[in-house]
């Protein structure tokens, strides 16, 4: 997952930059502002997800073959 803040070209802000900073921070996930009209930090916020998704997936990876190895099976002959 990833915060992504939008419309960061705008002057008035509904959500401060620092309070997203501090959520994400809870969440443990990145958080990136972006505004299409500009095309500031979209492309950041794309890899930043991806990133993520590669991440979980290497941890579940991991997490799946320390299991195999402590299954025990039956094998019948």
């Amino acid at each position: 997952m990833v915060l992504v803040g939008n419309k960061s070209d705008l002057g008035s802000r509904s959500v401060e930059s620092r309070q997203a900073q501090e959520l994400a921070r809870g969440y443990g996930v990145p958080f990136v502002e972006t505004s299409a009209k500009t095309r500031q930090g979209v492309e950041e916020a794309f890899y930043s997800l991806v990133r993520e998704i590669r991440r979980y997936k290497e941890t579940n990876r991991s997490n799946k073959k320390s299991k195999k190895s402590t299954q025990r099976r039956c094998t019948i002959l």
